[in-house]
């Protein structure tokens, strides 16, 4: 037992370093270079805190000023690593390094005390290795980043969050060097996890609606097995109200049919299937278990009031709204075509396409109906 404590002693250390080489080819392959500077971010706080004892000013200020990149990382938009913005990015970072490096000075030991001060006088003015100061940017990031995720909802703010959480009591743990490498090597792994998923969501998933794409419903195809019911859904007349109300209305729409999809019941899953179509999975059931719920979102649609606002609508909310019809509404329909396994019809592709004849028997037929 002890043999093997001394050789995890031996490995641990080198743990985040493999992580953060990892995460960050990933990041550089996925084109992630946010999550490329913050790998960066931690990998020099990991260094930090090899290099600088713990209560020492430098790693004081080095605890600092890591959760405010984090934070700061998390809200700036996407830049090549060394394109214009990137370099200014780069070079900041490279100043807070100096200026760490600096305050390990004997000379610049007093200014390094004076950022240690508590700011709420307590007996030890500190929580671990860390200052008060240190615990308030650390809140102050957490605060940014968790913002920031409940507004866009992106895997990278959460793992950012988290990779926050672990850095900060990477920080602030005293002398126990599995502890400090666990943690970073945990921050790391988080990093990762939320760029994999990230990327996942890009493949799979429809940026405009919010619905898992065609090629998450190849996937699922592939997975299907037993008895299923495929619906084949259409926008009505979509080509025609794009062209009199223009894309980025038509944008709008597509998002509204998408969300009202996505509440099927029946066990059903929507799927963007491409343009104006969409596709709806319900393992395990049949053609008439799923017509009463194919009928409810087809009703929904039609009863959803779709409201096409003026071209002249300003930019900014007035303080008193005008009513003088500057927005109207307009119809929207779906047609839907479904089929179901049969005794000589059970591959999902043969299904799909018997539901995408469904739907245009459905168009045919005067649209705004379900087909079997």
């Amino acid at each position: 037992m002890p043999a093997a404590r001394a050789r995890l002693a031996d490995v641990l250390p080198a743990v985040p370093w493999v992580l953060f080489t990892a995460g960050a080819v990933l990041a550089w392959r996925f084109k992630r270079n946010n999550l490329v500077v913050a790998v960066g971010v931690l990998a020099l706080a990991t260094a930090a805190v090899i290099v600088f004892r713990a209560g020492s000013p430098a790693r004081d200020v080095a605890a600092i000023l890591v959760p405010l990149d984090l934070a700061a990382l998390a809200w700036l938009p996407e830049r090549a690593v060394f394109g214009r913005q990137g370099r200014r990015r780069l070079a900041l970072l490279g100043v807070q390094v100096v200026a760490v490096a600096l305050l390990a000075l004997p000379a610049l030991a007093a200014l390094g005390e004076t950022l240690a001060l508590p700011i709420v006088p307590t007996a030890g003015g500190r929580l671990g290795a860390l200052t008060q100061a240190a615990l308030a940017a650390s809140l102050f990031g957490a605060v940014a980043i968790a913002v920031r995720f409940v507004r866009a909802a992106r895997s990278e703010d959460a793992g950012m969050l988290w990779a926050l959480a672990a850095t900060t009591l990477a920080l602030g743990v005293r002398g126990d060097d599995a502890f400090v490498f666990g943690w970073f090597g945990a921050a790391a792994l988080v990093v990762i996890v939320a760029l994999v998923e990230s990327s996942y969501g890009m493949a799979y998933g429809d940026e405009l609606t919010g619905l898992p794409a065609r090629r998450a419903l190849e996937t699922e195809l592939r997975q299907l097995a037993g008895r299923f019911a495929i619906a084949m859904v259409d926008v009505d007349h979509f080509k025609k109200f794009n062209d009199e109300h223009g894309h980025p209305i038509g944008d709008q729409l597509l998002r509204m049919v998408g969300a009202t999809l996505a509440r099927v019941g029946g066990g059903g899953r929507a799927f963007r299937y491409g343009g104006e179509e969409f596709a709806i999975v319900f393992p395990g059931k049949v053609t008439a278990e799923v017509m009463p719920h194919l009928e409810s979102v087809r009703t929904a649609i039609e009863r959803t009031p779709f409201v096409v606002r003026g071209r002249d609508r300003p930019r900014k909310r007035p303080e008193r709204p005008s009513r003088r019809g500057d927005r109207r509404g307009v119809g929207v329909t779906v047609s839907i075509g479904v089929a179901a396994t049969a005794t000589r019809v059970t591959d999902p592709r043969a299904v799909l396409d018997a539901a995408d004849a469904a739907l245009y028997r459905a168009k045919r037929g005067g649209r705004n109906r379900v087909s079997v």
